[in-house]
């Protein structure tokens, strides 16, 4: 199912990370957390009241708080390979349509449907870009790689 930008920015912080640690390699199975394909930590049954979001919130970066942490997921985008939006757009890279989304999300342009690579270089809207919250960036983030 594809998420739609407005279901994105109703996520919590813990949802939101939840769905970013999956598309950055991050893996959970049989009570063991996973990172690219190497296993970072067990946890046990009894720890965290059991839920299992709980436990894993333990281990995975916070995405939405670090920017650190946000940029090393961000290093994952590819910067070749077409992808479309939920609009119909097609982008030459989930790398330039997670540029157009932050750019929508820090230039409140969630709405227009149309994009034209000027509209991003204007110096109020490069500002709004460079000091996008770690939260943005991950919202553009599940939205490119969704």
């Amino acid at each position: 199912m594809k998420m739609t930008r407005e279901y994105i920015a109703k996520l919590s912080d813990d949802e939101l990370r939840l769905r970013v640690a999956e598309l950055d390699g991050w893996k959970w199975h049989h009570e063991t957390v996973w990172k690219n394909n190497s296993r970072f930590s067990r946890y046990g049954r009894g720890s965290f009241n059991g839920k299992l979001e709980d436990q894993l919130l333990r281990w995975i970066p916070s995405y939405c708080s670090d920017l650190n942490a946000i940029n090393d997921a961000e290093k994952t985008l590819k910067t070749f390979g077409t992808c479309e939006d939920e609009d119909g757009s097609i982008y030459n890279s989930p790398f330039s349509r997670y540029i157009v989304e932050l750019w929508r999300i820090t230039t409140d342009h969630k709405e227009r449907k149309t994009f034209h690579w000027p509209d991003i270089g204007s110096a109020s809207a490069l500002i709004k870009i460079v000091h996008a919250t770690a939260r943005q960036r991950a919202e553009a983030f599940l939205m490119a790689m969704q």
